[in-house]
């Protein structure tokens, strides 16, 4: 009878451990749940092996993984992984905004200057690793 009630304590004990591992430790690094302000200070793409299709006529960038890597605006930096498409419409210096409950941070209109995020079309960036347009 022992062994079953301490069974049942550590049960216990372990689901209330997960829940606060979850609530205060993994939730907060989501980054769904983030939500900051930063410049781009380099974009950057990575071939990925596990993208390659044997296809005739296939865009090879499709077989590349594509990065930011932007300065918060409290001074950490941070690496965040965009679509292709968003990828290519900006140019390292430019701002861009991540709101909470979005997936990627927006480019933040030169034009505004008040922090309102509409989308900017730029030149698009250089296709090699770490280059500066």
């Amino acid at each position: 009878m022992k062994k079953k009630i301490w069974k049942g304590v550590a049960v216990v004990v372990l689901c209330v451990a997960a829940v606060l591992a979850w609530q205060f430790v993994f939730r907060p690094r989501i980054s769904y749940f983030q939500a900051w302000e930063g410049v781009i200070e380099d974009a950057y793409r990575v071939y990925n092996v596990e993208k390659v299709r044997p296809v005739a006529h296939r865009d090879e960038d499709a077989e590349y993984d594509y990065y930011w890597r932007i300065k918060r605006d409290d001074g950490e930096e941070v690496e965040v992984e965009v679509p292709r498409r968003l990828w290519g419409t900006v140019t390292v210096g430019h701002r861009v905004l991540k709101a909470q409950g979005k997936r990627w941070p927006e480019v933040v209109s030169e034009r505004d200057g008040q922090g309102a995020s509409t989308p900017t079309a730029a030149a698009p960036l250089s296709a090699s690793p770490g280059a500066a347009p």
